[in-house]
């Protein structure tokens, strides 16, 4: 998931929490979530990590780790239903929004 900060150089990232944007904004939840539980060390090995939306992420280990050129913050939270791993950079952002 993006670490909040990541979101004040998008200045319509608002947007997405509008009623006629639902569709948007399940659209970028979904393209950060996977079927996989990941941690950091995921990052390591593999090579495209694909999500429940339509996007897959290609991994690289050159310069520390990114995916689609999003830093991967090191360690993760683990929660109820899986792990959270903060990502400093949007390697997605739904386009369209009204």
């Amino acid at each position: 998931a993006p670490v909040d900060s990541i979101f004040k150089s998008y200045s319509n990232q608002h947007l997405m929490l509008k009623p006629e944007n639902k569709d948007k904004l399940n659209e970028f939840i979904s393209n950060y979530i996977t079927d996989e539980q990941l941690t950091f060390k995921s990052f390591k090995v593999a090579e495209v990590i694909n999500t429940k939306g339509d996007r897959s992420y290609k991994v690289s280990t050159e310069n520390g780790i990114t995916l689609q050129g999003a830093e991967v913050k090191t360690g993760y939270i683990q929660v109820d239903n899986g792990t959270i791993i903060e990502l400093k950079g949007l390697p997605f952002y739904p386009s369209g929004l009204k």
